[in-house]
């Protein structure tokens, strides 16, 4: 039986975000709940308010739970006119939870940043985010997203590879991991990594929940960098 979300939103929030959300202040880790669409944020107005009118007045109180907006604008739209629709979103989300995080993608599959710093979203506690994969030119990693490092918070909210993967994620360690690596470490930016997943792509696990390791897959690369950060 296929299940959304969509059909009971509370039974979901019962069953799959309160539970997360406990374990990560029972382990003290942060945890960020993410709006997960793929879409024309444009057409999806009145679900998002909805959903962070649920979500952020729970959540006001821990420290640990950072709200990513909108998961992936997939449109080319410009910064200025993602900001007018983003920022009545992020608004909504202050009017209930004052100090939260509050992580703001952008166009283009949360890539394109660079207008970002001239016209920032108002308000405090604002970071924004940023989406690589080996699928994005490697000329464009620094003219979309890390030529802002330096002005606007960035966090690193996806990245991942697994050799053979679907694009935009087939890359290797050597191709892919250890050049973003490098930036990642040059900025000294936050991240976390997409997949922590058997089925997803990029998967970091097989079905048997071993970690994958080798120049292929990210999964021993992934916990041989959070081990170096301990």
């Amino acid at each position: 039986m296929k299940f959304h979300h969509f059909d009971n939103p509370q039974q979901y929030y019962e069953n799959y975000i309160k539970p997360a959300v406990e374990k990560c202040v029972e382990r003290k880790i942060y945890c960020i709940i993410d709006w997960h669409y793929i879409d024309n944020p444009a057409n999806l107005d009145a679900e998002t308010r909805a959903f962070w009118t649920d979500i952020a007045p729970k959540y006001k109180n821990y420290p640990n739970v950072l709200f990513e907006v909108f998961n992936e604008n997939s449109t080319d739209m410009s910064w200025a006119t993602w900001k007018n629709i983003v920022q009545p979103w992020v608004d909504l989300i202050r009017s209930y939870a004052p100090n939260n995080l509050i992580l703001v993608g952008a166009p283009h599959y949360a890539q394109h940043l660079y207008d970002a710093p001239n016209n920032p979203i108002k308000g405090k506690n604002i970071v924004y985010v940023a989406h690589i994969y080996p699928g994005l030119e490697r000329k464009l990693w620094d003219q979309w997203i890390f030529n802002v490092a330096d002005k606007i918070p960035l966090f690193i909210t996806e990245w991942g590879f697994r050799n053979g993967a679907d694009y935009p994620t087939s890359g290797t360690i050597t191709n892919f991991g250890i050049p973003l690596k490098k930036k990642l470490e040059e900025y000294d930016l936050s991240w976390t990594c997409w997949v922590a997943d058997h089925t997803w792509q990029p998967e970091m696990f097989d079905k048997n929940w071993n970690l994958l390791v080798g120049e292929n897959y990210m999964g021993g690369f992934v916990k041989d960098y959070l081990l170096s950060k301990k």
